[in-house]
């Protein structure tokens, strides 16, 4: 089960998560992320590299379900990472949920609680 999650793989965290998002990364991990990418190049130079770094490289392996949420007005984590791993989890033929919340923001604060009995019924029906 993952909430409003930071799912998109390294090229969709490098080129498409807004430069507005307000960072909250330490120092020394974004010296860490610069001497990576320049000992490795950028995901767009060595995609086999961050492919292999990316969880998304390895949906076909999940042995058990999914379930997603995320607002559209979220403006921390683009929505459109949620429904591109949604997409993908259903072209593997993988069992996913996903909800999304019309104009609701990364907490998930007007639907909340329809968040969370979704959420019970998932743990009720697969734990």
């Amino acid at each position: 089960m993952i909430f409003a999650g930071v799912v998109g793989d390294y090229s969709q965290l490098a080129y498409e998560w807004p430069h507005d998002v307000p960072v909250r990364i330490s120092a020394a991990v974004r010296q860490r992320r610069i001497d990576v990418v320049n000992r490795y190049g950028t995901p767009k130079d060595n995609p086999e590299f961050w492919a292999k770094l990316s969880a998304n490289s390895y949906l076909r392996d999940l042995s058990g379900p999914l379930q997603l949420h995320i607002g559209t007005a979220d403006k921390e984590v683009p929505t459109e990472f949620h429904t591109r791993l949604a997409q993908r989890l259903r072209d593997l033929q993988k069992p996913v949920a996903s909800y999304v919340y019309p104009n609701d923001d990364h907490n998930l604060s007007r639907n909340l609680n329809v968040a969370l009995e979704r959420s019970v019924a998932w743990f009720k029906r697969y734990l």
